[in-house]
């Protein structure tokens, strides 16, 4: 069975083909492993932007975020249909390849240079379809009233007549499984045959399903898995959120811890995506806080203390997760005593007040402005203090944005950078703010680092919150 390469991370979903696996990571991005004898592994130079993944026997397939799919292995001849578009999911086993329109329809090919002895093309009159599986030697599509449609191995393949309230199905060599909406699994051979003790006694709360070869498995809501099967090995895994059954793949996702914040305090914080290229929805957040929809940073400033959990709901073109994160907010200083130290100071350099006393001004021109002279411990008035920013750059490249404050001059403040590729600054925030908190007299070091190794140019600014 192929290893998982060392390091891999950041995956989202898991694809088992015969003898490779592939895995999408969050950035759109595809890794491969195992047996490469027909190029199977051989990830197209340059492909991104995937949301889907299908692993054959020696194919692959990639579906990307404008609907079209990708195909590579079988010595170069895997190929898609000409002007195949508005793909939502892909399906491959063997030498075929399954992909569901966004209209309900289903296409077929050969996903490599076998013969048609196993019929891949779908019924013509097939319609309503939401999900599809690829088996060794059939197919099957569930459709939109939860029932489903067999097809292939020579006409041999049936469903049972009795079979409802299917909302998962997946296909194996010789056998096919249903999840049904009571959280049970139903299994059955060719010819429509029931398979006895294949499911066992009592299996419920199922929420995924897989079949491979010679092995299943059931996925349930405690993220425990369940190999299905009269004689399988009963493996335990805990917290995984998908399966493949084909190289019995499982794909841990450890509980999100808490995320803790302060009131008065701005909070900004990633959110991991479980989905390949997500846009995020948020629920239940804790009230003054935001998630934005296309990078996932949870932000903003709350004012009330208290526990929350919120469900965050991630999507693309291919698939919708939901998971729960917990909030937790404390009591803040409701009136630091360094907010009247900052008035008295502003009030004894700028009696009459005007727009040279606000926080941002730069009265002596010497780009220094107000509060971080008060930082500092510099006069406001005088020109010729140094700065106490510094630019930077790392040992891989990123900028780097160092601050030197006096605690006792700054306590309370808030910094906050932001890194762009413009200077327009359009980018989100993408550094968690940092707010000074210690003895008076301390001398601190900020230092806030680009997530991003740098383009050709890259700008950082500092922005800084008077409490």
């Amino acid at each position: 069975m192929p290893t998982v390469p060392a390091g891999l991370s950041g995956v989202v979903a898991i694809a088992g083909g015969t003898n490779h696996s592939l895995a999408l990571k969050a950035d759109g991005t595809v890794a491969a492993w195992g047996s490469n004898g027909y190029g199977q592994t051989m990830v197209p130079k340059g492909l991104t932007g995937v949301v889907a993944i299908a692993a054959g026997e020696r194919h692959s397939l990639a579906l990307k975020t404008d609907g079209t799919v990708i195909a590579w292995g079988s010595y170069g001849r895997s190929t898609v249909p000409a002007g195949l578009s508005s793909v939502v999911a892909i399906a491959a086993a063997a030498g075929r390849s399954l992909a569901l329109k966004a209209d309900g329809t289903v296409t077929g090919w050969w996903g490599d240079s076998a013969s048609g002895e196993y019929p891949v093309t779908a019924p013509a009159d097939l319609a309503g379809v939401i999900a599809i599986s690829c088996g060794e030697y059939h197919s099957l599509a569930l459709k939109a009233d939860g029932s489903v449609v067999a097809w292939g191995d020579n006409g041999r393949v049936h469903v049972p007549s009795h079979l409802t309230n299917v909302i998962a199905i997946a296909a194996g060599a010789f056998h096919s499984l249903a999840l049904k909406a009571d959280g049970t699994v139903f299994a059955w051979a060719r010819e429509s045959d029931p398979l006895q003790n294949f499911v066992p006694a009592g299996l419920t709360g199922v929420v995924a399903i897989s079949a491979g070869l010679n092995l299943s498995q059931a996925l349930k809501s405690d993220g425990t898995v369940v190999a299905l099967g009269a004689t399988a090995p009963r493996t335990v895994h805990t917290n995984v959120v998908a399966i493949s059954a084909a190289q019995s793949l499982a794909l841990i996702r450890f509980p999100a811890a808490p995320i803790i914040g302060t009131t008065g305090q701005p909070l900004s914080v990633p959110y991991s995506p479980a989905v390949a290229l997500a846009q995020f929805v948020a629920t239940g957040l804790p009230p003054g806080l935001t998630i934005h929809p296309g990078t996932g940073f949870i932000s903003g400033t709350s004012a009330q203390s208290g526990t929350w959990t919120a469900t965050i709901t991630m999507s693309n073109l291919a698939q919708t997760r939901q998971e729960s994160q917990s909030f937790t907010i404390t009591a803040g200083p409701s009136a630091p005593e360094r907010t009247a130290a900052y008035t008295a100071w502003v009030a004894a350099n700028w009696p009459s007040g005007g727009p040279d006393s606000l926080p941002g001004a730069d009265p002596d021109l010497d780009s220094v402005i107000n509060m971080l002279e008060y930082a500092m411990g510099n006069d406001p008035l005088i020109r010729g203090a140094p700065s106490p920013l510094v630019y930077s750059q790392d040992a891989t490249g990123r900028l780097v944005l160092t601050l030197h404050v006096v605690k006792d001059r700054a306590a309370y403040v808030t910094y906050e950078a932001q890194f762009s590729d413009t200077l327009d600054f359009s980018e989100p925030a993408t550094i968690a703010p940092q707010t000074v908190f210690g003895t008076p007299g301390d001398m601190i070091q900020l230092r806030f680092t680009d997530p991003q190794i740098n383009s050709r140019h890259r700008f950082g600014r500092l922005s800084t919150t008077v409490p």
